[in-house]
């Protein structure tokens, strides 16, 4: 067999492998890209979603300042501590921790002052110890006007709670790309 007639056999084959190969790495790329664009897109629509829920319960505080003495408004917020440090930038997580840590204070201040107040009602002997309670009708109204009146003269500015919130609001759209 002549060379020429090697070159008219080896060439057709070593063309339709090259052929074979280029076409399965292109598939190949092709099927990445595609794997990588549906993850985002899927996690896209998390964050969009986590990120939504978040300025709904931010905005709860905003409508209705009270909420910040709330135990369960404050468990609300930190429900969403575990994501928002997963999925978010520095910036977004600085501002969401300092207003958390704004309305934690505010919330652990007016537990200490309920403490406070609770024990005036109680009678104690020489060594310290309780030996009565002191809650008739007349107490229980005075301790919840104490508790109303202390949430009234400590209860946040619905202008700096949203100042608060505006700062989380202007991440929260950068990190989506919305500005």
């Amino acid at each position: 067999m002549e060379i020429k007639d090697w070159i008219t056999l080896v060439v057709p084959i070593i063309a339709t492998f090259l052929t074979a190969l280029i076409g399965f790495g292109v598939t190949l790329n092709k099927i990445k890209r595609e794997f990588k664009y549906t993850i985002k897109s899927y996690l896209y629509q998390d964050i969009k979603k986590l990120y939504r829920d978040l300025y709904v319960c931010l905005e709860k505080v905003i409508l209705d300042p009270m909420l910040a003495f709330e135990d369960r408004y404050i468990d609300e917020l930190l429900n969403f501590k575990p994501d928002i440090y997963l999925f978010s930038s520095k910036n977004l997580i600085y501002c969401y921790r300092d207003f958390g840590t704004y309305l934690f204070n505010i919330n652990e201040a007016f537990k200490h002052y309920k403490i406070e107040i609770d024990y005036e009602d109680y009678d104690y002997d020489d060594n310290g110890n309780v030996v009565g309670v002191n809650f008739g009708e007349d107490e229980v109204q005075e301790y919840q006007f104490k508790v109303s009146t202390y949430k009234e003269e400590n209860c946040p500015s619905s202008k700096e709670l949203k100042e608060k919130v505006e700062n989380i609001l202007d991440n929260l759209k950068k990190e989506l790309n919305m500005v």
